[in-house]
C-alpha cells in the first residue's frame, strides 16, 4: 500500500491511501474483514445493550464505574464495527464494480432454453441481434433462459 498526500486532502485532514489489489488479494482482505466483523459482533453481544445503569449497576461506586467502563468499551466496539463495515463496502465496491478479469469472445457464449417438450435449445449470443431470443413456435411466447454456457459443447472442434 502506498500513502500519498495530495493538494486536495479529505476534510478530515487524513492522508489519502492508494491501494492496488488483484482479485486473490481482494478476496483475502474481504475474508479477513468479514472475520473481524464477526469477532466484533461477538464481543458486542457480551456487553449489555442498554445505556442507562440498572439498579444492580448503580448499587455502589464499584459497579457504577464498571458499568461506565463497559459502556465506553461498547462504544469503541460500535465504532470499530462501523469502520470495518465501511472497509468491507469499499473493497466490495472496488472488487465487484471492475471489469471482469476474464473476457470471453461472444461466439463462445450460449443461452440455453428449455422447450415445452423438455428438450434443450442452445442459442449463441451473437444471434440475438438478428433473431432475438428463442420462442415457442406454437404460442409465440419467449422461452425461459435456464442457463448460460461459456465455450461450445464441442469445444475441441471449435477453437
Amino acid at each position: 500500500m502506498t500513502r500519498e498526500r495530495s493538494d486536495q486532502e479529505p476534510s478530515c485532514g487524513q492522508p489519502v491511501a492508494t491501494l492496488q489489489l488483484d482479485d486473490p488479494q481482494a478476496t483475502m482482505i474481504l475474508g479477513l474483514l468479514y472475520e473481524k466483523r464477526g469477532e466484533t459482533e461477538r464481543y458486542l453481544r457480551s456487553y449489555p445493550d442498554y445505556d442507562e445503569p440498572k439498579p444492580t449497576d448503580s448499587c455502589c461506586e464499584f459497579h457504577l464505574v464498571r458499568f461506565e467502563e463497559s459502556l465506553r468499551e461498547r462504544g469503541v466496539l460500535h465504532q470499530r464495527l462501523a469502520r470495518v463495515q465501511g472497509l468491507i463496502e469499499t473493497v466490495e465496491a472496488l472488487t465487484f464494480s471492475e471489469e471482469p478479469s476474464t473476457s470471453v469472445r461472444p461466439d463462445r457464449v450460449e443461452l440455453v432454453y428449455r422447450a415445452a417438450g423438455g428438450e434443450l435449445i442452445h442459442q449463441n449470443v451473437t444471434e440475438l441481434t438478428d433473431a432475438g431470443t428463442a420462442i415457442n413456435p406454437e404460442t409465440g411466447d419467449d422461452l425461459e433462459i435456464i442457463a448460460v454456457t461459456v465455450g461450445h459443447p464441442n469445444d475441441r472442434a471449435h477453437p
